[in-house]
């Protein structure tokens, strides 16, 4: 075994599911890795810091019953940016693949972006990740689902990043 990776789903912190990961577990796990795809509590009914505490217990669950095991985290858009989160925290080597990461800038800069949802958003979470088309950009429902997630004020401890 490598390693231990915690893959984290994506969704926009409000769908999603670890079984729509499966086939990325299934390839981590090929290359020798034991791979955790946890779930974590969804927006709006829970909003920021809810997944990140839902991280935040697992990587100290499988400290403490695994110690040994060096860890890493990966996921793409909202688990991209709990995986940096991980990352940031704890010290350990965390892949973004799409994440959303500069949350309080982007909604600094995009005051006049109405939030809208998308209609077909509940067909998403029935896909694998593979097979959904990420190209283009749709600011509406960006702003939509981070809005959904975080509040102005909490933007900015919701962002990664360092401060611009």
């Amino acid at each position: 075994m490598k390693g231990l990776l915690i893959a984290i789903h994506g969704g926009g912190w409000f769908q999603g599911d670890k079984a729509k990961d499966a086939d990325v577990a299934q390839w981590l796990a090929e290359q020798g890795y034991l791979v955790v795809v946890p779930n974590y509590l969804l927006a709006p009914s829970y909003k920021f810091p809810a997944p990140l505490l839902d991280m935040n217990r697992l990587f100290n669950w499988l400290q403490q019953n695994a110690p040994q095991v060096p860890l890493a985290a990966i996921g793409a858009s909202a688990g991209g940016n709990l995986a940096v989160e991980l990352g940031l925290n704890y010290g350990i080597p965390a892949v973004s693949l799409s994440g959303i990461l500069d949350i309080a800038h982007w909604l600094t800069t995009h005051p006049a972006v109405v939030a809208k949802p998308r209609q077909t958003a509940d067909l998403l979470d029935k896909l694998d990740s593979a097979v959904i088309n990420q190209a283009g950009t749709d600011e509406s429902f960006y702003k939509w689902f981070i809005t959904n997630y975080v509040t102005d004020e909490q933007s900015r401890a919701a962002t990664p990043l360092p401060a611009r």
